[in-house]
């Protein structure tokens, strides 16, 4: 009966400890992230710093790096509604960058050809000054498609319906342009056409 009485207790006293064990909660620990949780204890890498859409760093979110805490904003409000590339005959500027993250360079090129008096698109996002910002850019192709999918896509960033202009050159006549009705629609068009114009920069 001692033997039964014993299994018994030691039965009841792992019981209890078990029943009395923490259960790990996972989640993000950075207080300084939207979704911060509290009661987490194991960070799971979910931290999310910004949303598209977001106001932020003098404009609005609309791609985020893999760090999860740089990326890419847009001015609230177009620069233009028909704007030129460039003037007929102008030189070609060699702004070639289509990926993320060389718009800044293409619009560089652009201003070092074309000079910074006249309108034109590249222009236009140079100098502009907007949210306590002066380092405004023309994005790039696929900086542009980014802003297209996260925003216009999900109704935010007040972007119209129609074509907008990319830094990125395809010729000497052509540049690209992203029509901002369907997604990932683009096409290279003579860069005398006028076009939308929304600036971008990075933080």
């Amino acid at each position: 009966m001692k033997k039964y009485f014993l299994c018994f207790l030691l039965i009841v006293a792992v019981g209890v400890f078990v029943s009395c064990k923490k259960v790990k909660v996972d989640g993000c620990m950075d207080a300084t992230a939207l979704n911060y949780n509290s009661t987490a204890d194991v960070d799971d890498n979910s931290c999310i710093y910004y949303a598209y859409g977001q106001n932020y760093a003098g404009g609005l979110v609309f791609y985020i790096d893999a760090s999860k805490k740089h990326g890419l904003v847009c001015a609230p409000i177009d620069q233009g509604a028909g704007v030129q590339f460039a003037y007929p005959y102008s030189p070609v500027a060699h702004a070639i960058g289509t990926e993320i993250g060389t718009g800044q360079a293409n619009t560089d090129s652009i201003i070092a050809v074309l000079g910074t008096t006249g309108v034109y698109a590249a222009q236009l996002c140079d100098a502009l000054v907007s949210g306590g910002y002066s380092d405004w850019y023309l994005p790039a192709l696929q900086e542009l498609l980014a802003m297209n999918t996260n925003l216009k896509m999900k109704n935010l960033g007040n972007l119209s319906t129609g074509n907008y202009w990319s830094s990125s050159e395809t010729n000497n006549d052509e540049a690209w342009v992203v029509y901002f009705s369907e997604a990932s629609s683009y096409l290279p068009i003579q860069k005398s056409n006028w076009c939308c114009v929304r600036a971008i920069r990075a933080f």
